[in-house]
């Protein structure tokens, strides 16, 4: 739990669907689930039933669906560059990735669209 700068408290847990892209040129994909945020650094869960997914020190995409507001003219989205700094095997059979990560952009998700951060993961890539 976290204080905020009018010291009410607020907690970073959350049940958030996000999308993971790495590889080489982000071809690679899976769902999950963000279960914690916080500045800087994001928790996600996903089944461990054979889904690949990305190793410690491999850098991805993150594309996290916030909540829809009904006063707003589309869906949001967080997106952000983000390393994988732990793996954890959960006893209920799940995986929990640790990312940490600068800065996160919030942006309009279209139908079908996706963030356009691909051209960070071709330079990653390329080293």
């Amino acid at each position: 739990m976290l204080r905020t700068t009018t010291g009410r408290a607020f907690s970073t847990d959350v049940q958030l669907q996000c999308r993971v892209f790495w590889g080489q040129e982000g071809k690679l994909e899976f769902s999950a689930t963000a279960v914690a945020i916080d500045p800087g650094s994001v928790a996600l869960r996903f089944p461990g039933d054979g889904i690949p997914y990305p190793d410690v020190g491999e850098r991805v995409q993150l594309e996290v669906s916030l909540p829809v507001n009904p006063n707003s003219a589309g869906a949001k989205c967080l997106t952000c560059r983000a390393e994988v700094v732990s793996v954890t095997d959960i006893e209920d059979g799940s995986r929990q990735l640790g990312l940490v990560f600068r800065k996160a952009k919030f942006r309009d998700l279209l139908p079908g669209s996706r963030p356009k951060a691909i051209k960070a993961l071709k330079k990653a890539s390329v080293q």
